[in-house]
C-alpha cells in the first residue's frame, strides 16, 4: 500500500462522519479545510478511487442523480490513524502570484502600473481572507482551533505586509 498523501488523509477524515458521496467530501472539504488545504473536486474523485482499490474505502452502488457513497473501512481507519501519527512533513508551497511575477520577470520587462494592478488585486484577496479570518477568530469558543485560525492571521498579515513592500505597489 502506499503511503497516504494529504488528500487521501482529508478524505478518510471527512468518511469518519459517515457515508458520503464524492460530491458531498468534495464540498465539505472546501468547507472544513479550504482556507488551509485545497483539494478539487476531481482530486476527490481520483482520490475514492484509488482508495477503494486499496481497500479503504468502500463504495456503495450509484444512487440518485448518479451519487455513489463512500464509507471508511477498518483498514482505511487504520491507515488514517498511521497517517496521524506520522511527522506532517514539508509545506507544499503554491502562490500564483509568485508564479506569475516569476514568469512576467522571465518573459518580459512588465511596467510597474501593471505589476501595481496584479499585486493591487492579490491584496485585496488577501486583506478579505485576513477580515474572514479575524471574524472567525472573535467567534470561536474552542480554543484548540482558534490556534488554527490564528496561523491564518498571522500569514494573511505577513503577505499583505510583503505586498505593501513592493516597490510597484500603488499606495491608493
Amino acid at each position: 500500500m502506499r503511503e497516504l498523501n494529504g488528500t487521501a488523509a482529508a478524505v478518510l477524515g471527512f468518511l469518519t462522519t459517515g457515508e458520503h458521496s464524492g460530491y458531498d467530501i468534495a464540498k465539505g472539504l472546501q468547507s472544513l479545510v479550504g482556507d488551509f488545504w485545497n483539494v478539487t473536486t476531481s482530486q476527490i474523485y481520483r482520490e475514492l478511487r484509488t482508495l477503494a482499490s486499496e481497500g479503504l474505502v468502500a463504495a456503495g452502488p450509484v444512487g440518485a442523480r448518479d451519487r455513489r457513497p463512500y464509507s471508511l473501512t477498518a483498514a482505511g481507519h487504520e491507515a488514517l490513524n498511521g497517517w496521524l501519527d506520522e511527522p506532517p512533513g514539508s509545506d507544499t508551497v503554491r502562490v500564483p502570484l509568485l508564479l506569475k511575477l516569476f514568469m512576467l520577470f522571465h518573459l518580459a520587462d512588465p511596467d510597474d502600473g501593471a505589476l501595481a494592478k496584479m499585486a493591487d488585486a492579490y491584496r485585496t484577496e488577501h486583506a478579505d481572507q485576513l477580515a474572514r479570518f479575524e471574524k472567525q477568530l472573535a467567534e470561536l469558543t474552542d480554543s484548540r482551533f482558534a490556534h488554527l485560525v490564528r496561523y491564518g492571521v498571522l500569514y494573511e498579515r505577513a503577505v499583505l505586509s510583503w505586498l505593501d513592500s513592493l516597490p510597484w505597489r500603488s499606495r491608493a
